[in-house]
């Protein structure tokens, strides 16, 4: 083996053929069983079409193999304070989610 780029790369297949597909199949079926008359059923196909496309795009920019890059660049000083930033944007999000349903 040369790496462990073909493990990732048969880890993404086999999430996508054993997890995927029958989840999104069951999704189908369990909606057309439901509701058969509904003519909106065929605008989940561009997502389905889609779903190996953005299951192939952490492959495109190299990272696809996860503990690959050297230590250094996970240590840097900027991730820890985007990550503060992301946690108080996403705080003000569920609190604004929380207004808007409470209030009469």
């Amino acid at each position: 083996m040369d790496g462990p780029g073909s493990l990732c790369d048969g880890a993404r297949r086999a999430v996508l053929c054993i997890l995927t597909l029958p989840v999104v199949g069951a999704m189908l079926l369990l909606t057309w069983i439901l509701d058969r008359g509904n003519p909106h059923l065929a605008l989940l196909l561009p997502g389905i079409i889609a779903l190996p496309v953005y299951a192939m795009l952490p492959c495109a920019r190299g990272h696809a193999v996860p503990l690959s890059l050297p230590g250094e660049q996970a240590k840097s000083a900027g991730r820890g304070l985007s990550m503060i930033g992301v946690m108080v944007v996403s705080s003000l999000l569920a609190l604004l989610a929380a207004y808007t349903t409470s209030s009469p």
